[in-house]
């Protein structure tokens, strides 16, 4: 017997139509229905739109059974409207296995349009199956509660992930967004980064700036020595006592928008001609002058395409209050054969 809930994204925190949308599911605003039936890591989870027949690619971060607690992330193939609320169906029977990353509705085909997915922060997978990370100065993965799951702490001064990674250009428009909570205003803060010697090598680097003449969500891109900037308005900025904050920076041709907490935070342009870096990538850490991330960082993404405002503030809503993003009905009786049809048998 299968145990089926419906998700129902509300209309109202989605400000624009959304198309191919990766939703985040807190499992723990999940009923008991749901608890007594999943199998403990979440492997026989199966998403379907609204119709029970058309199913979604997803990711099961993590299901605990005992806890009552974990994290889904599925693609929303076709629109989530901004007009009228959005049904999906969460489907668990007990006993299916898991999909392989590899397979059609497997993690890797949820993050099919990014180049980088880092859920905690830290050297855990890459959910696009595409990068394998690995931490120096031993910081714990994933040591830290996080508003979508878990992050990683950084101590400031020795401490980083290496995406070993060599291809994350910006050539074109990108879009890069992550959760950050800063433990110590530093400057520079370096989020993400281009590795080795960024003045005499090509290179871009995106970090929180703490100087009391420019404060904010920075971005810098070197084609050799010297750099050219994106330093939003100084009253635009996240601070310590802040907590955790929703961050984006989008760079659609020449135009740069930084966002803060699904806001836009600053605009402006930059004449600067897009990259090809050699160095690999690295999370906490700018290698140029040893500057590292004095805090936390979760659930940072990285795409090469320019994201709207609309898809930066449906991700904050999404991930910073799921009790008002969603709600959650559980469908007494409902098992996966009554609302997904059953294959025909022929016999011979």
């Amino acid at each position: 017997m299968a145990h089926v809930a419906n998700i129902t994204i509300q209309s109202s925190k989605v400000p624009g139509d959304l198309t191919d949308y990766d939703v985040y599911v807190d499992l723990s605003d999940l009923g008991a229905p749901f608890w007594n039936t999943v199998a403990n890591g979440g492997g026989d989870i199966r998403v379907y739109k609204d119709d029970g027949v058309t199913e979604l690619a997803r990711e099961i971060i993590n299901c605990d059974t005992a806890t009552k607690t974990g994290q889904l992330h599925f693609k929303y193939t076709g629109t989530l409207s901004s007009s009228s609320n959005t049904i999906v169906k969460i489907h668990a029977d007990g006993t299916s296995s898991d999909y392989a990353v590899t397979a059609t509705y497997g993690r890797n085909n949820v993050w099919v349009d990014w180049e980088m997915v880092n859920h905690d922060g830290g050297a855990t997978a890459d959910s696009t199956g595409q990068h394998t990370f690995s931490a120096v100065g031993s910081p714990t993965s994933g040591g830290v509660t996080a508003p979508t799951g878990v992050g990683t702490n950084f101590n400031g001064s020795s401490q980083y992930i290496n995406t070993n990674a060599n291809n994350l250009n910006v050539n074109n428009d990108y879009t890069l967004h992550a959760w950050i909570k800063m433990d110590v205003d530093q400057n520079p803060s370096p989020i993400l980064a281009t590795g080795s010697n960024i003045t005499n090598a090509p290179g871009y680097w995106i970090w929180i700036n703490r100087l009391a003449s420019s404060n904010g969500l920075c971005m810098q891109l070197d084609n050799g020595p010297g750099g050219a900037d994106f330093v939003p308005n100084s009253s635009n900025r996240v601070n310590v006592a802040d907590g955790w904050s929703h961050i984006a920076m989008v760079r659609d041709g020449n135009n740069y928008k930084s966002y803060i907490n699904g806001s836009l935070a600053d605009s402006g342009t930059l004449a600067k001609s897009g990259l090809n870096t050699t160095e690999d990538i690295l999370i906490a850490r700018l290698d140029y002058g040893s500057n590292y991330f004095h805090g936390s960082i979760s659930e940072i993404r990285m795409r090469q395409d320019a994201r709207s405002s609309d898809w930066i503030e449906t991700s904050y809503n999404n991930q910073n209050d799921t009790s008002t993003f969603y709600t959650v009905t559980d469908i007494s009786g409902a098992t996966l054969s009554t609302t997904k049809p059953m294959q025909p048998i022929w016999f011979f």
